[in-house]
């Protein structure tokens, strides 16, 4: 499904067929703000498994074009599934487990960890100290649209709802002047959140700060 197709839906709920107030180039900001959305609540919605060369050493940096590490998966060269394991559990079975290499338990790796507190960088353990290669899970960071009319839409149309609703929830807040649109807005994005299974306060994202004096 292109992401044209999917604009023309908003713009039929948003009744706006003539482009009055929101015209393509705001609707096709919207569609890449709410895209960003749906992969920040629910970063398995552009999950990918990919290869990825290890670095020779135990801290690995995230991949490029990743937004956030999902797991891992196994050694590419044996098929040999790798675990994830917390820093304290892995330090608790090897104090010196930062400064373990390939060797005393086999050329392959047997345990990641991943600390969402620095999600930019992974470890290994033991580390390779020749070139290796594993399957990783991660979600893909959301390749900006510029050109709605030849772009498929990236992740699995199972969330096309979530993105809809999160579209329309953006619409809204770009003409957020008054608190009709406003709360439209809120009503869309607990739609989108809905749509995600998630379970948060969305009402606190629209609350407005008091006005005047507050002494």
């Amino acid at each position: 499904m292109k992401v044209a197709e999917l604009i023309t839906r908003v713009r039929q709920l948003l009744q706006d067929a003539s482009a009055y107030r929101w015209d393509d180039p705001t609707l096709l900001d919207c569609y890449n703000e709410a895209l960003m959305w749906v992969v920040q609540q629910r970063p398995d919605a552009n999950s990918a498994v990919i290869e990825f060369n290890c670095e020779q050493k135990s801290q690995q940096d995230k991949p490029a074009d990743a937004y956030r590490i999902l797991g891992p998966v196994d050694n590419i060269d044996t098929g040999r599934v790798i675990q994830s394991k917390s820093m304290d559990d892995l330090t608790a079975f090897d104090s010196n487990w930062s400064q373990t290499p390939f060797g005393g338990f086999g050329n392959y790796v047997e345990y990641m960890v991943y600390d969402e507190r620095t999600p930019d960088v992974f470890w290994l353990y033991p580390y390779p100290n020749v070139a290796h290669t594993i399957s990783l899970q991660v979600s893909r960071e959301p390749v900006l649209v510029t050109d709605a009319a030849t772009t498929d839409i990236e992740i699995p149309l199972i969330h096309l709802n979530a993105l809809k609703h999160c579209m329309m929830a953006y619409a809204y807040l770009t003409d957020g002047e008054t608190e009709g649109n406003l709360m439209q807005a809120q009503n869309y994005l607990k739609l989108a959140a809905n749509d995600l299974n998630l379970k948060w306060n969305i009402d606190l994202m629209f609350s407005r700060p008091i006005e005047g004096d507050t002494q």
